[in-house]
């Protein structure tokens, strides 16, 4: 899954990425890729 696409996706769908992504291990970047992108929703969510 390519980082633009993480903006498209749903929370639920969110979650589960980042669950398969830290069972299998993947690469520090692409985690920390998902961080940011769940930061970024709770910024757009709460500070409206």
């Amino acid at each position: 899954m390519r980082p633009k696409t993480l903006k498209y996706l749903t929370n639920k769908q969110l979650l589960t990425v980042w669950r398969h992504a830290r069972k299998r291990d993947l690469s520090e970047e692409y985690l920390s890729l998902i961080k940011e992108e769940m930061r970024r929703r709770m910024t757009v969510t709460y500070k409206q």
